[in-house]
């Protein structure tokens, strides 16, 4: 049992419900989730028709996330790019052409979402991912741990073989342990000093102690034995330690109606929307459209859509919010520090070395900043 691990999941339960929506295909989106009028036109058409020689050509210039939601009959994101963000680390959508407020800009289906359900069904470790399930139940109900594991074993053997999952160019974009990566799960003892004296500190290490502990838990359970076997047991908690990353910072809460007769909550990943970064004053809002009736793979059926706030032009790059949080907590979950125009900072203080990467350093003195500032008000 963990010794600590209650009290964190109460408090990620209490994040989720302002920031990953859990929503059921019953009834779409629930916690804040905004409503937005469907598309005229009745059903969404499939773009998956038989291709010209210049869809081909368009396809190799487009992002391989993009080329691999192609696959998906319902998958709709004519008006979108993928490229490095203007507003945040990493990858961002940006619109192709303009668009008009609550015009659709993106279907995702729930076919192409990484879920809980994907690890339980899996064909040779489906079993040992439903025994991790149920033992795990009580600390981890949404099945976190289930999931991370699942991601770092995907990971660890597309890295082997480029044919073992199908969604490689999904998992290339999910965050690794890079010098440039800055979820707390990645910062070393050194770079956890920086907090000293913050509110976020202590926060800060108990999800890094739990998450420590889940992941002797997964090794435990023997789920990945083979994986150890093959790679090493260092390189597979590494490997889970990056899915534990990507859950945390980017997983959505679920319902299924075929995981059992509770229609428990569980955890998935939504590729492209998750590919979008954060805004106060978002021009993208979503919602998830589908019967239970007719539930397929996972008990989801149905796609997620994304609509436009407002007019936006060509260029623009799309954004949701994440909700609004002290920015311990956005470092705490998401790995990013929201620098606020009306409070500009300047990081010529900061001096480089001393064994800590320089993101560490600028992230503690964002938070240290918002805290000296909420201090005097």
């Amino acid at each position: 049992m963990l010794c600590s691990c209650l009290f964190f999941w109460l408090i990620w339960s209490l994040l989720i419900s302002t920031v990953v929506f859990g929503f059921s295909s019953a009834r779409g989106f629930g916690g804040n989730a905004v409503s937005t009028p469907k598309p005229k036109g009745g059903r969404l058409k499939s773009n998956k028709n038989k291709q010209s020689p210049t869809a081909v050509q368009h396809q190799h210039q487009q992002h391989p996330l993009l080329n691999w939601l192609e696959t998906f009959p319902e998958a709709k994101f004519e008006s979108i790019s993928i490229r490095p963000s203007l507003c945040g680390d990493g990858m961002g959508g940006f619109l192709t052409k303009s668009v008009q407020d609550g015009e659709v800009v993106f279907v995702v289906p729930s076919d192409a979402f990484v879920s809980v359900g994907n690890a339980l069904q899996h064909p040779t470790l489906g079993h040992q991912f439903q025994k991790l399930w149920m033992e795990t139940a009580e600390d981890d109900p949404k099945g976190t741990s289930v999931l991370a594991a699942f991601v770092g074993h995907s990971i660890l053997n597309m890295q082997r073989n480029d044919n073992y999952c199908t969604n490689r160019a999904y998992l290339d974009m999910l965050p690794t342990n890079t010098p440039k990566e800055k979820h707390p799960l990645w910062w070393s003892d050194a770079e956890m000093e920086l907090l000293r004296g913050t509110s976020a500190m202590q926060e800060w290490m108990e999800m890094r102690e739990d998450v420590d502990e889940m992941i002797r838990i997964v090794i435990d359970s023997s789920v990945l034995l083979d994986d150890i076997v093959r790679y090493g047991l260092d390189q597979v908690e590494l490997a889970v330690r990056a899915g534990f990353v990507a859950v945390l910072s980017r997983a959505y809460g679920v319902f299924s109606d075929s995981l059992d007769d509770d229609r428990r909550e569980f955890k998935a990943l939504i590729p492209l929307l998750d590919a979008l970064n954060h805004a106060d004053e978002p021009n993208v809002m979503y919602s998830y459209e589908g019967s239970a009736a007719t539930s397929g793979r996972d008990g989801l059926s149905g796609v997620l859509i994304a609509r436009a706030v407002g007019s936006l032009e060509k260029g623009d790059e799309l954004t949701i919010s994440y909700g609004s949080h002290p920015n311990h907590v956005f470092g705490l979950y998401f790995g990013f520090v929201p620098e606020r125009e009306s409070h500009p900072v300047d990081y010529s203080s900061l001096v480089s070395g001393g064994g800590v990467r320089q993101c560490c350093k600028e992230m503690a003195f964002l938070i240290k900043c918002s805290e000296a500032t909420a201090i005097l008000g």
